[in-house]
């Protein structure tokens, strides 16, 4: 199984500045990786009843420009081939929706979705001194050769993480809104995310909401990630959307 810490080298372009995202490079490693998986698009079990239909900006790849702060990629993947075997509880943790994949204290739960044919990238964020919120464009990418039609479900979920150990995780209510979307071979559309750089533990994710004093994050370098819960009207249920890890300076 590939680290967060593999992924990030691999699907990062030392030569793209801060900023920006790569969709062309995003889109050309997600096809040359692409392969049987076990835990390819894992499906959703919970998701919000509720749901108000919003429509989405569509971009070619040419024409990607994040707006948010400075950024990179997010996400993960896990590398499960064919012929693995998953136990019960790997069939419960990828089914989880994305609110409750990483938890406080937890490691990083990687889900490899490469065969869906989307990925999710989310820009490097420079150094930054406060405790957040910040915000950031979670670009939604079609790396495949066809056209892709679905409905995202919510907002993406992020993880910031230090050494693969969960410190941090969008939480609280989200937005319900249902999405759809039609993504043509390059094309990306792209979702606004906050993020906090303060540190949980066990007992917030135990609370019905995290304490209002965590901690600030010590200076240091960490990672985010991003998942999304997408249904792509298949009748195979929603699945979750991931993409490499991005990095980010604190301090």
């Amino acid at each position: 199984m590939a680290s967060e810490t593999d992924l990030r080298h691999r699907f990062r372009d030392p030569e793209t500045p801060e900023g920006t995202i790569d969709v062309d490079a995003v889109i050309r490693r997600a096809r040359t990786r692409r392969r049987p998986r076990v835990l390819a698009a894992a499906g959703v079990s919970t998701l919000a009843a509720a749901a108000i239909v919003v429509p989405l900006t569509i971009v070619g790849v040419g024409s990607l420009s994040p707006a948010g702060p400075d950024a990179t990629l997010a996400g993960g993947a896990a590398e499960s081939s064919a012929d693995s075997s998953l136990t019960d509880a790997d069939a419960t943790i990828e089914r989880a929706p994305a609110s409750r994949l990483n938890l406080c204290e937890g490691a990083v739960t990687w889900v490899d979705t490469a065969a869906s044919g989307l990925a999710l990238a989310v820009p490097t964020i420079a150094a930054v001194a406060e405790r957040g919120p910040v915000s950031l464009d979670v670009t939604l990418a079609n790396t495949s050769e066809a056209e892709i039609r679905g409905t995202v479900l919510g907002e993406p979920v992020l993880t910031v993480s230090d050494d693969d150990v969960v410190v941090w995780h969008s939480n609280g209510p989200g937005a319900s809104e249902q999405r759809p979307f039609v993504l043509q071979p390059g094309e990306s559309t792209s979702f606004e995310a906050r993020l906090e750089l303060v540190r949980c533990e066990i007992e917030d994710d135990e609370a019905a909401e995290f304490r209002s004093d965590l901690p600030p994050l010590p200076a240091g370098e960490y990672t985010v990630s991003a998942v999304l819960e997408v249904d792509l009207g298949d009748g195979a249920g929603p699945i979750l959307v991931t993409g490499p890890s991005a990095p980010i300076r604190v301090g």
